[in-house]
């Protein structure tokens, strides 16, 4: 089974074991609706944990997990990555993305310049921004909007770089 991450368990909310998730997820309702099998990443390995309830709490997701509704039963919880089955996830349009499906990949500019590898997305509030890292892992970063980014293919992105971004 691959996994992907989708969120994080951050902290407790109020005393009847409900737990804020951080994550940069598009599909939040659907991702943390009741009943939902997810998997954490326990110290001592995979396991599976199924979402009891949801919730926005200031437009963030509240959920509690495996029917523990109490502060003390949640504590194994905090910290813990939260993971989806790759096979689970839902196709998306043809100009749309995954998270995991943009690491890895090369980054040239338009003249065909080999930029680097995208290393990480980091999700600021104006938009989405590429990390990538060079052969002497010198980082740039490119904004995730149709202004930069020409074309991305199955192992490659083509960007319009402008002077200065490296």
């Amino acid at each position: 089974m691959n996994y992907i991450k989708v969120g994080t368990i951050s902290k407790p909310l109020g005393l009847k074991g409900e737990l804020k998730v951080a994550t940069d997820s598009d599909f939040v309702t659907e991702r943390f609706a009741k009943g939902n099998v997810l998997f954490g990443n326990f110290p001592s390995g995979m396991k599976k944990i199924t979402i009891s309830s949801f919730r926005l709490h200031q437009g963030k997701p509240v959920i509690t997990v495996d029917d523990l509704f109490d502060i003390n039963l949640i504590q194994d919880y905090l910290g813990i990555d939260l993971f989806v089955d790759q096979d689970t996830l839902k196709p998306l349009k043809e100009d749309e993305f995954y998270l995991h499906e943009l690491l890895g990949k090369r980054v040239e500019n338009t003249e065909g310049e080999l930029l680097g590898t995208v290393t990480d997305v980091i999700f600021l509030p104006s938009s989405p921004v590429l990390e990538v890292k060079d052969g002497e892992n010198e980082r740039i970063l490119i904004p995730f909007v149709n202004a930069f980014i020409a074309k991305i293919d199955k192992d490659l992105i083509i960007i319009n770089e402008i002077e200065g971004l490296r």
